[in-house]
């Protein structure tokens, strides 16, 4: 009886360690700034999530300002999805919508730049976030 016992909680430990294996885990990055225009000033919050399945999401919120960004007031929230891949250093982004690609540079795994013309780096940085 007690072999029995032993044998179905092994095999549960298994099946459980098997099953927590197969779900996604992602990666976040978050860029928040201030952008300035000639008509107004926006406060600008992107959150991008890196899926393993090679898919991603994008959520650009915009904010009056800092202060209404804090008390979670929000202006405007676009929402982009689609495919991504590496070569390198280089990660790139395949909108569902529009085909257009956005190309980000990668620092050390834990910060990211948009490519500007293929050559220049921008100076937003996209920072990676806990997932917890």
């Amino acid at each position: 009886m007690k072999k029995i016992r032993f044998f179905i909680a092994v095999f549960f430990m298994l099946f459980f360690n098997t099953t927590k294996a197969q779900i996604a885990e992602s990666t976040s990055y978050r860029f928040e700034g201030k952008v300035e225009s000639p008509k107004f000033r926006t406060y600008n919050i992107n959150l991008l999530t890196l899926y393993v399945d090679n898919t991603y999401k994008i959520i650009f919120q915009t904010y009056g300002s800092k202060k209404l960004a804090r008390r979670n007031i929000i202006r405007e929230t676009e929402i982009e999805e689609g495919i991504w891949n590496t070569k390198g250093s280089v990660l790139t982004l395949l909108s569902n919508n529009s085909k257009q690609e956005l190309i980000f540079s990668v620092k050390n795994n834990k910060k990211l730049r948009v490519m500007i013309n293929d050559v220049e780096a921008s100076a937003l940085v996209w920072k990676k976030t806990d997932n917890k």
